[in-house]
């Protein structure tokens, strides 16, 4: 056993030779430059402006599912700051239903919600949609309903642009590409009222796949360049991604901080990044995750779906269900045999 972690040691330690010069995205949209240590730039502090900020994610969590249908408890949660005192704050809530159904030739996911205090209206899904399929499977149930709560997040983001004013910014968990069935329409309503509105649209990504053309990860690649202190980096490449219109940057939040993000800006209105990043790391200091923004600290608490929630209203189908639930629960057993597993001893 010792032997074999000493190999795999030596392997890791052969792999951190080469980091790599430039990040490989891996689309010809996107022309990436060299990394280069002139590209680092200082965040200043910055003082009380009276711009708002507000931080959106969301959360979901599966109630009742089988093959066919699957049912979701959707919550999102967004949180206002200015001078970087929570102003207000607020939650979504709705049910998702997602079934199969026949139509023509293949098999589509209808989408019905069930508004708790937010609506949101989403088209059918089909089952083979390549946007959201993994090799050749068809997509899972339950992968849909993940689906529409992105749409419900970028969703809300766009009414809380009719409530924000001018240099006001709304920050996403996540990013700003457009990669799934419908979420275009949703990102272009957003980026419409940003634009009547002068808001600044962005994105922070907590992980990030982005490797350098070596196959290293592009922020250990950045951090064994980078000075001290507080920093972003810029540019990374030319992006002509019709999907995809933001500024990419890795930006560092606290100079104490291990970690650093990948931070997106919507390119289509002017901003000033030296100001998005001020507040950003105005609002990135409390320890309980230094360096990352506490805006998306809150959002991210308040909008998971714990399994006690879920469990409760599962329970709670079930005995207003009455003896319909034996019918019900005929469809379930389709998926739940590895349920059975994991609980053997």
């Amino acid at each position: 056993m010792n032997n074999i972690i000493k190999e795999i040691i030596e392997d890791i330690k052969i792999k951190s030779q080469d980091k790599g010069t430039y990040c490989d995205f891996g689309s010809d949209f996107y022309k990436p430059y060299s990394l280069d240590k002139r590209n680092f730039y200082e965040i200043f502090d910055i003082g009380e402006t009276g711009r708002r900020i507000g931080f959106i994610d969301g959360g979901n969590n599966e109630i009742i599912a089988s093959s066919d249908f699957s049912l979701h408890l959707i919550r999102i949660f967004e949180v206002v700051y200015k001078n970087n005192l929570r102003e207000k704050s607020h939650k979504y809530e709705f049910y998702c239903l997602a079934s199969a159904s026949r139509q023509g030739d293949s098999i589509f996911y209808n989408i019905k919600t069930y508004p708790i205090n937010y609506d949101l209206k989403v088209g059918s899904f089909d089952s083979f949609d390549k946007t959201l399929t993994v090799g050749s499977h068809r997509v899972s149930v339950s992968r849909v309903c993940e689906a529409v709560r992105k749409l419900a997040e970028i969703d809300i983001a766009s009414r809380l642009a009719d409530k924000f004013s001018s240099g006001d910014i709304i920050v996403r968990d996540g990013d700003l590409m457009a990669d799934a069935t419908y979420e275009i329409d949703f990102f272009n309503k957003l980026y419409s009222k940003a634009e009547e509105k002068e808001i600044i649209i962005c994105g922070i990504s907590k992980t990030t796949r982005l490797f350098t053309e070596t196959g290293w990860s592009l922020v250990s690649a950045l951090k064994s360049i980078a000075p001290d202190g507080e920093w972003y980096y810029y540019p990374l490449a030319e992006n002509n991604n019709p999907l995809h219109p933001a500024d990419i940057y890795i930006i560092k939040l606290d100079k104490k901080s291990k970690y650093c993000f990948k931070l997106e800006v919507y390119n289509k209105i002017e901003y000033d990044i030296r100001d998005v990043a001020g507040l950003l790391k105005l609002n990135s200091s409390d320890p309980v995750f230094l360096g990352y923004p506490y805006g998306l600290i809150v959002a991210d608490r308040f909008a998971r779906v714990s399994n006690s929630e879920v469990e409760y209203i599962g329970m709670k189908l079930k005995t207003t269900a009455g003896k319909d639930w034996k019918k019900i629960e005929e469809s379930l057993h389709a998926i739940d045999a590895h349920g059975i597993l994991d609980n053997i001893i």
